[in-house]
């Protein structure tokens, strides 16, 4: 058996198919143990296959999957003693939170005895201490997510399974329940496996983002590594607030956008096809006090928004293409808001400056 199948989650060339169809094409993926991933993309990238695949929803076309140093390719859910969190939450409305918690524990056949201990150590994690004999239909959107939670934990799964828990929350409470599941994740140990299109929420909760994009895995690393450092312009376009800008390859380490030409800290790709990605926090105004070693672009102002914390500045560069930056909304009097139609000069640290081939 092969090492790499001791611990946590070892994805080997699974693959799925319909027919001609290829919804998942082969995918290689070690999850270490007590590691938290998400499974990024749009709609179609193959995301909610992959995880059918973990969980014994869907049978591969090819491949393997271990977990904990056991074949799990055919077994049916049920025996896998997986924890799974879905969309819909599929809490049962004629039970109470306790019997909702207890149910794997029943469908597991466990000691009766030991439910009581089991369901009030499951909602403690969760913080809904004391709620056992509430009804379904008289807790809020949060805490049927934390019940959800609660019943996916307790019978103490490995692996736990989650299918976009947060997307029918409003914005304030999905953001309030994904710190909340981060530290969740801490005090268990266990290992996550995160379904999301939601890349802010990806980007927060874990310890490693895996990006799909039709039914092929195209990069996997820490929120910080696929920020900084894209493979392609799918990722930099998918990964932070960023706009791609066609740029021509000039020498070295240098690229020319427009008649700027701008050096980047990193080797540039081995292609034809290269664009600047700029992402929108790294841009700064050139007030005369940035460096003689950044880079300098100039564009037009067509728009400023307001954003509560920050002002988003809309800028046309001489190609035509359009860009933007974001600034503190505290300009102080020195810092004068930009003017609609007035030039604006902005600075790019080479370090910043991210070009990435175009992707396939």
């Amino acid at each position: 058996m092969n090492t790499s199948h001791s611990s946590g989650v070892s994805i080997q060339g699974a693959s799925k198919s319909y027919g001609e169809t290829q919804a998942l094409k082969p995918v290689n993926l070690e999850i270490k143990k007590g590691e938290f991933v998400s499974l990024l993309g749009p709609s179609g990238s193959g995301k909610t296959t992959l995880l059918g695949l973990l969980g014994g929803f869907v049978m591969p076309s090819s491949g393997s999957i271990w977990v904990d140093g056991k074949d799990m390719t055919f077994t049916p859910p049920h025996k896998r003693e997986i924890g799974i969190v879905f969309q819909s939450y599929a809490l049962f409305p004629h039970m109470t939170v306790g019997e909702n918690v207890a149910f794997p524990l029943r469908a597991r056949r466990l000691p009766k005895s030991t439910w009581p201990e089991k369901v009030k150590n499951a909602l403690a994690m969760v913080e809904l201490d004391g709620y056992q004999d509430r009804n379904i239909a008289a807790l809020s959107g949060g805490q049927r997510q934390r019940v959800a939670l609660a019943r996916a934990m307790v019978f103490e799964p490995s692996l736990i399974l989650m299918d976009e828990p947060l997307s029918a929350l409003d914005k304030q409470l999905r953001e309030n329940m994904q710190i909340e599941l981060r530290n969740l994740h801490k005090r268990l140990g266990a290992t996550i496996v995160y379904v999301t299109h939601d890349q802010g929420e990806a980007l927060t909760m874990s310890d490693r983002v895996a990006i799909l994009r039709n039914g092929e895995l195209v990069q996997i690393g820490a929120p910080e590594e696929l920020h900084n450092n894209p493979k392609d312009s799918f990722v930099a376009d998918f990964i932070g607030d960023s706009t791609l800008v066609a740029a021509t390859r000039i020498d070295g380490n240098r690229v020319k956008v427009g008649s700027a030409e701008l050096t980047s800290a990193r080797a540039l790709p081995d292609s034809n096809d290269l664009l600047l990605s700029i992402q929108t926090e790294k841009l700064l105004i050139d007030d005369g006090t940035q460096p003689d070693c950044v880079n300098r672009l100039s564009g037009k102002v067509t728009d400023v928004v307001y954003q509560g914390d920050s002002l988003r500045v809309y800028l046309e560069l001489e190609n035509g293409k359009a860009i933007t930056l974001r600034q503190p909304s505290h300009y102080t009097a020195a810092q004068q808001i930009p003017a609609i139609g007035e030039t604006l000069k902005v600075a790019l640290h080479p370090e910043d400056t991210i070009v990435v081939p175009q992707c396939a």
